[in-house]
C-alpha cells in the first residue's frame, strides 16, 4: 500500500464500520491506530416531518469563526478542519447551524453527491 501512495502523503486514515470485524482487525495488524468510534446513521428525505427542534439554516460568514474555533477544539485531527469546511462549501457541500441569541449553539458539514442520490454528514 505505501508504494502506490505518492510520497506527498503522510498519513492514511481509515472509517471502517464499528461492525466489520476483518477491517478493524486487518487495520489494527497494519498498525493502524484506533481513534475513535464514528456511528453510521441514516435518514430518508420522506422522514423530514418528523425532525423537531431549533431551526437549521445555512451558516453565514458572521458565523464562521465561531464554527472553525468550535470544530477544530471538540474534533482535532478530523478528516476536514473548520477552516477546510468552509472553503469548500459551494452548491453541494454546506455548513449548516443552529444558533440562539446570536450565538452559535450547533452545526453539521454536509456533503451531496446528488449523481448517486446520497449525502455524508
Amino acid at each position: 500500500m505505501i508504494k502506490l501512495i505518492p510520497n506527498q502523503v503522510h498519513s492514511i486514515s481509515m472509517f471502517p464500520n464499528k461492525e466489520n470485524e476483518k477491517v478493524i482487525a486487518m487495520a489494527e495488524g497494519l498498525g493502524f491506530v484506533h481513534q475513535s468510534v464514528q456511528s453510521i446513521l441514516g435518514f430518508a428525505r420522506k422522514d423530514v416531518k418528523k425532525v423537531i427542534g431549533e431551526p437549521i439554516q445555512e451558516i453565514t460568514p458572521e458565523y464562521y469563526s465561531a464554527m472553525k474555533e468550535l470544530h477544530d477544539q471538540t474534533f482535532p485531527g478530523s478528516y476536514y478542519n473548520g477552516s477546510q469546511m468552509i472553503e469548500r462549501m459551494n452548491d453541494f457541500n454546506k455548513v449548516m447551524m443552529t444558533s440562539e441569541d446570536g450565538l452559535l449553539t450547533g452545526y453539521i458539514y454536509a456533503e451531496a453527491e446528488p449523481e448517486f442520490g446520497e449525502a455524508s454528514i
